[in-house]
Formats: structure tokens, sequence, C-alpha cells
């Protein structure tokens, strides 16, 4: 909801109107939030950064697996945006 109050593009027939939709994820955790973002709104690319290598190491124990459009970082969110 809160992204169809900044007007964008969340459903597939208005993104294909307009330009992709990036979303930028500040920590990682287990992943579920990125995950849900790329394979629920395909027309979005998603930007994660996260501090702590051992949090990225983590997640792939707790079943997180990139796909394409899903970019990770490490670093520091405030330097990331």
């Amino acid at each position: 909801a809160s992204l169809a109050l900044l007007e964008a593009p969340v459903l597939p027939e208005r993104a294909a109107k307009q330009e992709r939709l990036r979303i930028l994820c500040v920590g990682l955790g287990g992943g579920s939030l990125p995950s849900f973002f790329a394979h629920r709104l395909l027309h979005c690319d998603v930007d994660v950064v996260e501090l702590e290598p051992s949090v990225l190491e983590a997640s792939k124990y707790m079943g997180f697996n990139p796909i394409d459009r899903i970019c990770v970082s490490l670093g520091d969110g405030i330097d990331f945006a």
C-alpha cells in the first residue's frame, strides 16, 4: 500500500508503462524481505546493503538465494544511499 501511495508501479500492468522500480533494503537479516520484493514485484530491482559479513553468510543457511534482480553489497547503509 505504501508503494502505491508513492505512485510506484506496483502492479505489472502499470509497471509496463513506467521505468523499473528500485528498492533499497538497509540490512539483510534472513533475506526474506528482498526475496519477497524480487519474487512478487517482477518489474523491480532490489539493492541490499548489509554491514556485517557474518549476517550475509548466515542468510545462506536461512535459505536466502539472491537472484539476478537482487544485488547485495557489504557496507554501511548511510554510505550506500
